[in-house]
C-alpha cells in the first residue's frame, strides 16, 4: 500500500486569524500553496484561508485593467475578515472515497485530517487528489477505500507570523 509521502503533501501549516491578510499572501507565496489552515490564541484550528480568499482581499488597481489586482491589501483587513470558518475535518480512517464525496457534495478543495478534538494531522486539496489520480491513470494501483492515513503523513508546521 501507499505510504503519505508518494501521494500528498507534507504538512498543515497555519497562521493566526488576526494577522493582516498580506502575511497570508507572504506564506503562501514563499511556500507555494494555495491553503492555510488557520488557528486562534490557543493554538486551534478555526478555518481555513485559501488563494481565492487572498485575492478577493487585494485591492483592484487603479490605473489597470479592471480584472488586475494589485499585492496591496487594506491595512485593517485581517485573516478572520477573509477567512472560511466552516472547516471539513475527517478523522485519518476515513477512506478515499468518502473524502471524495465530502469534496464533491460540498463543493470544498480542502479537508483538514485530524484525530478527534485534536490540532490536523494532515490536510488533503485537490491537488492532492489530482496526484491521485494521476498516479492511478499512470496504472498504478491505488485502493479507494484505502485509509487516509496509509496515503498522507504527519507533519505539522505552525507558523507564528
Amino acid at each position: 500500500m501507499k505510504s503519505a509521502e508518494q501521494v500528498m503533501s507534507q504538512g498543515v501549516i497555519s497562521i493566526h486569524l488576526s494577522q493582516p491578510m498580506d502575511e497570508a499572501y507572504l506564506v503562501m507565496k514563499n511556500n507555494n500553496i494555495r491553503h492555510l489552515a488557520v488557528h486562534d490564541d490557543l493554538k486551534r484550528v478555526v478555518g481555513i484561508i485559501s488563494d481565492r480568499d487572498v485575492q478577493r482581499a487585494m485591492k483592484k488597481n487603479k490605473n489597470s485593467p479592471i480584472t488586475e489586482l494589485s499585492f496591496e491589501f487594506d491595512e485593517d483587513d485581517r485573516i478572520s475578515d477573509y477567512m472560511n470558518w466552516d472547516i471539513k475535518e475527517i478523522a485519518p480512517t476515513e477512506t478515499l472515497s468518502h473524502v471524495i464525496d465530502l469534496m464533491l457534495n460540498k463543493k470544498i478543495s480542502t479537508v483538514l485530517v485530524a484525530e478527534v478534538k485534536s490540532y490536523p494531522i494532515g490536510i488533503i486539496t485537490t491537488d492532492d487528489m489530482l496526484r491521485l489520480l494521476k498516479t492511478l491513470l499512470h496504472g498504478k494501483s491505488v485502493k479507494l477505500e484505502m485509509p487516509i492515513m496509509e496515503l498522507w503523513g504527519h507533519s505539522i508546521k505552525s507558523l507564528n507570523v
